[in-house]
This record gives C-alpha cells, structure tokens and sequence, in this order.
C-alpha cells in the first residue's frame, strides 16, 4: 500500500512538537539515546534531536526513500542518525536505548508479539517504551450507508492478506503484558474524529487515503468501475455535515525491568 507520495503527507501531516509536549516531554530530559522505529521521514526524530540535543536519536524505517529525507534536516551535534531496517531484525546490540518510540506501525505487522521482544532485547534495563497506533482507522462511521458497510467488509477481508490489522490499538496492552513488560499504562483519545462540516485538510486526506488503497479496494470488490464508485460515494458521504467519523489512539508505555 505503499504511495509515491505517501513520505511527504506523513511529514506534513505530524505535528512533532505536539507529540512531543504530549507523549514524550516528560521521560526525555535524563534519557540519552532514543530510538524512533517506523519513523518515516524522521520528522519527529529531528524535532527531538534539536529540542534535547544531549540525546543520540536514532531513526528507523524499513523504506531508506523515507529516510532520505533526513538530509534536509540541519542536524547540530551529529545527535541524529538513520537506519533502514525491520523492526523484526534491529541491527542494534542488546540494551542500547534508554527510549523506545514506535508509532503507526504496529498495525502492518504478521507478527507483533515479536516486534516487541526485539524492542525489548534493545531497550536498556529501566528503559521506557511507547507504543502508539489506531483502533477503526477509516472503518468507524455514522450513519453508516448499507453499501458502504458491505463494502468496507469486503476490504477488511482483503487487508487480512496482508497482515493488515485494522483493530491493533487494543491489543498492545496485551503484546506488552505476555512479553512482561512493567509499569504498564494504558491511554486511548478520539482519532480522526470529525462530525458537522468538514475542514477542507480533512477531505485532502480522506481523499489522498482512498486514493493510496485504490489498488487494494479494486482487488476486494473485483471490479475497477465499482471501486471508483465507492471511493466517490464516500467522499461524498464523508462531506455530508451529518456524517460523523471516528478512530481510536491507544498509546502504550512501559519499563524493562532492571
């Protein structure tokens, strides 16, 4: 489901400061080195690297396109690096940060549980972990049209073929709890959520959204003409000042033990 475009809206669409303010402030002032796995175009990477620059950030992405963008970045101290690589084989030794960060990237794995043991086996002891990702992303709707219900179980069948978990917010508690991880916390928010008129950035990424899943949505409904029919038939009912959308965030934190 990549996009050729799909590392410029991900750069335009993260507000790294915020996240920051919100999810990582509070643990990052005595940590020294940071990992950011999934990291995309190192957007958040970089704010944390200017922001706290005795932290060595490191970002992580299984498409090196992603991190190229690092070289627009003026990077002070040589406190950023990246690296292409999976999250299910970290070139890292054993106990090599005291951060682990990973957002919006659980939800494409075959395999989470794993994941989390090689985010473990990295982490120092005493380190800190956050997991972040959606529950219901693009699937939550009212009032949902038949057609469109129908439609969208068509898709999430087919995403199933690509180890592709809609539904993976809630379950990161408990991938954290088998592999004994600590201190575990639990937070979930509104995601996507928008009712009444919608603000035109708001259709751009719906927009941009159905267009990067055409290719998927031609497969689940086995017709071309009836997938360009469902995509226009949602964004319009996505327009409706009636419709109301919504999508869960759950972030996941917890310790090593020492």
């Amino acid at each position: 489901m990549e996009h050729p475009l799909e590392g410029k809206r991900l750069a335009e669409k993260v507000d790294p400061q915020n996240i920051i303010d919100r999810y990582l402030a509070r643990y990052l002032k005595k940590c020294r080195s940071f990992i950011d796995i999934g990291s995309g175009p190192c957007t958040i990477g970089h704010a944390i690297s200017q922001r706290f620059p005795h932290i060595r950030v490191v970002c992580v992405d299984l498409n090196p396109q992603r991190l190229s963008n690092i070289h627009t970045f003026t990077i002070s101290r040589h406190s950023l690096f990246a690296v292409a690589a999976t999250i299910m084989q970290l070139p890292f030794q054993n106990n090599q940060f005291d951060f682990v960060f990973c957002r919006f990237l659980f939800q494409y794995l075959q395999y989470p549980e794993n994941a989390v043991k090689e985010i473990f086996r990295i982490l120092t002891p005493g380190g800190r972990l956050l997991i972040q990702d959606i529950d219901g992303q693009l699937l939550w709707h009212y009032p949902q049209p038949p057609e469109l219900e129908k439609n969208i179980a068509q898709i999430i069948d087919t995403l199933k073929k690509y180890h592709f978990d809609p539904f993976v917010g809630r379950k990161i508690f408990h991938f954290l709890y088998k592999n004994k991880i600590s201190d575990i916390q639990v937070q979930v928010e509104p995601y996507h959520l928008t009712w009444g008129k919608k603000a035109q950035h708001h259709i751009d990424q719906w927009i941009h959204k159905l267009n990067v899943l055409s290719p998927l949505i031609i497969e689940a409904l086995g017709d071309e003409k009836k997938a360009n029919n469902m995509i226009k038939n949602s964004i319009l009912f996505f327009k409706k000042e009636e419709t109301l959308m919504y999508s869960s965030l759950f972030s996941v934190t917890g310790t090593k033990s020492d």
